[in-house]
């Protein structure tokens, strides 16, 4: 769905996401169209995917998985932004600003990929509150370098749960499961 307050007239055939993003600043969340183990290579290993993701879609920023380890919460190394997040494309706003994106409810799912497809019913790594801290320091697949069965990292649901949180604390699965990442500049 379209916001109310982010005019359509602004997205047309000829107007490109620069141009909506000019006219409506803000920062860029997707889902990532791979799946992972949970052995990302730590943070700075899932956030070099997010990166990668966006960087070979064309998009411009620096990216960031949503992703905290035992150590560091993921609201230590985001940007709090004063701007809406919308999903990668632009039409679609997650969030008014950081505060909005960490109250515990979405303005809409992140369940867009940086290559525009949609996720349904996925899963993706998190060890995060919706608030943006750690979620447990033993849930994080060994921070983020494990792929073993009996260890466990928690996850969010892209959907159907944006109203109550699970968008990003939904479950605890095996490290050898793949799931995806969410990121965002």
């Amino acid at each position: 769905n379209v916001d109310a307050d982010v005019p359509t007239q602004d997205i047309s055939a000829n107007a490109t996401m620069w141009e909506f993003f000019k006219k409506h600043p803000g920062k860029r969340i997707f889902l990532s169209s791979k799946t992972y183990t949970g052995n990302l290579g730590g943070l700075a290993g899932a956030d070099a995917k997010c990166q990668t993701l966006a960087s070979n879609a064309e998009f411009t920023g620096t990216y960031k998985a949503w992703l905290s380890d035992s150590v560091t919460a993921a609201k230590d190394r985001l940007t709090h932004a004063t701007v809406p997040y919308f999903e990668i494309h632009g039409m679609v706003k997650i969030a008014d600003n950081w505060n909005d994106l960490t109250d515990g409810t979405l303005q809409d799912p992140i369940y867009i990929t940086e290559t525009g497809r949609t996720g349904s019913g996925v899963l993706a790594w998190t060890n995060t509150t919706t608030q943006g801290e750690i979620y447990s320091s033993s849930d994080a697949c060994s921070d983020w370098t494990s792929t073993a069965s009996n260890s466990t990292g928690r996850t969010g649901h892209d959907l159907i749960y944006r109203d109550n949180g699970w968008w990003t604390n939904y479950s605890s699965i095996p490290c050898n499961t793949p799931a995806h990442l969410y990121c965002m500049e």
